[in-house]
């Protein structure tokens, strides 16, 4: 093995780390401040934000409730639409 390809396999296990170490940092970030504006998250992630199962949100999308991004077979919702309903659930609940 030639020390060409023992400093290019180094590096890249460098660089794997750093990447690892640099998304365990932005993980608790993400968790407290959400994802990115425009970001479309999955059902399982939409199911855990509003505390529901994901059989309950498809029900929710059904009936209106929630307004899915639908992209080919593919759904997805926006965060901040979720935010938008469980406000307006909160304020007919306590209204």
């Amino acid at each position: 093995m030639s020390a060409r390809s023992i400093l290019a396999r180094r590096r890249r296990s460098l660089d794997e780390r750093v990447r690892s170490a640099v998304e365990d940092a932005i993980q608790p970030l993400i968790a407290v401040l959400g994802p990115p504006p425009g970001t479309l998250i999955s059902r399982e992630d939409a199911a855990k934000m509003l505390g529901v199962s994901v059989r309950k949100l498809d029900t929710l999308a059904a009936d209106g409730d929630l307004h899915p991004v639908r992209i080919g077979r593919v759904v997805r919702y926006e965060p901040r639409a979720l935010r938008e309903f469980a406000s307006r659930q909160a304020r007919r609940k306590f209204a």
